[in-house]
């Protein structure tokens, strides 16, 4: 069945994308080529890579140095002779780069934030929690067995109107002490928006509620060096409880880290469930995110500038189209498309065209 080259328009069949060798730049515009009589160059939308790392030649090199001198896996829980030194590395470099105290690594991205939430809030706890948050961080408030509350997204509104509520209803039935967690995201991967920090922070200081703000879409993509939410807002990391990051997005690796204060890193190493019971990261992945995040320390201006200019190019161009609407924020690396209303019933019939056209020719 003949398809269409991303955003190109042009037909390729399964026998021709069969050749496509992918190919990304350093400036974060990964493209494909189609190596046929006639070139065709389509964009590559489905990358989290966005500076291109995962093709950095530097990269490869050091990822295939490190196989060959600690081979492929740790082998063992951090905490059971599977730390490295590069582990260390990477921990001591995330804490400097953020300006915090520690950071603690995790082996999958999408388990640091779902086990960060259950090794501080357990049951008889609360955890209110932004209801378009994303599927690690529903699992991490499910497995904390804590109380949740939701309010609705980025709706700071509704969150205080939900604070106040608790906090009249706890000194109306004169409960004893207990913690409290506001969870957010920085960069929301269901909406494409950003969470207004500052207000949170006012918010969580007022009615006294620990923040965990997950950073695994900000971090290395916001900020004038990439620092994430908070320095794109100017606040210090500090202010944050708990800062939750990816090393798989912007530095094309693997694994996640959480950052904050020595007391809350140190905890976390006996009691957050992906660090006790999981294989540490594989050693070239440390190697390879600690080369990538040198690279955004050193000459972030050389990668976020290109990145912000594909952004902005990009949404220029759907927007000129005129199909879809663009809910997004405008510094976003994911960018999320909504069929506009008042082209939906056109959008629609010339979806069921080129379907009915594909299904003729086989």
């Amino acid at each position: 069945m003949p398809v269409a080259g991303a955003l190109g328009g042009v037909p390729a069949t399964h026998a021709e994308l069969a050749t496509v060798t992918a190919t990304t730049t350093p400036a974060a515009a990964a493209m494909a080529t189609v190596a046929q009589a006639k070139a065709v160059t389509v964009t590559n939308l489905a990358t989290a890579d966005v500076f291109g790392f995962a093709n950095d030649d530097t990269n490869k090199n050091l990822a295939i140095q490190a196989l060959r001198k600690y081979g492929v896996g740790a082998c063992n829980p951090p905490g059971f002779y599977g730390t490295i030194d590069v582990h260390m590395q990477i921990e001591r470099e995330l804490a400097e780069f953020l300006q915090v105290d520690q950071a603690i690594l995790y082996a999958q991205g999408f388990s640091a934030v779902g086990s960060v939430i259950p090794a501080f809030s357990k049951r008889g706890d609360l955890i209110v929690v932004d209801d378009a948050c994303n599927f690690a961080i529903q699992k991490g408030v499910q497995i904390s067995r804590s109380k949740l509350v939701f309010f609705k997204h980025n709706d700071m509104h509704d969150l205080e109107h939900k604070l106040a509520s608790i906090e009249a209803e706890d000194k109306r039935l004169k409960r004893p002490l207990y913690r409290k967690f506001l969870v957010v995201e920085g960069l929301y991967a269901n909406h494409g928006d950003i969470a207004p920090l500052p207000t949170l922070l006012e918010l969580k200081n007022r009615y006294k509620y620990r923040l965990i703000l997950d950073e695994t879409l900000s971090f290395g993509t916001l900020g004038a060096t990439g620092r994430g939410l908070t320095e794109h807002f100017g606040v210090p990391a500090s202010s944050v409880d708990l800062l939750v990051g990816s090393l798989g997005h912007a530095l094309a690796s693997a694994g996640g880290f959480c950052a904050g204060a020595n007391a809350a890193i140190e905890h976390q190493r006996l009691s957050a469930s992906a660090y006790v019971f999981s294989a540490a990261l594989p050693p070239m992945l440390a190697v390879t995110a600690s080369h990538a995040l040198a690279q955004l320390r050193t000459r972030p201006g050389d990668l976020l500038d290109p990145l912000r200019g594909n952004i902005r190019a990009f949404r220029s161009a759907v927007a000129h189209a005129g199909v879809f609407e663009l809910p997004s924020d405008p510094l976003s690396p994911l960018q999320h498309l909504r069929v506009a209303r008042d082209t939906l019933p056109f959008t629609m019939t010339g979806m069921l065209h080129c379907i009915q056209q594909n299904a003729r020719q086989g």
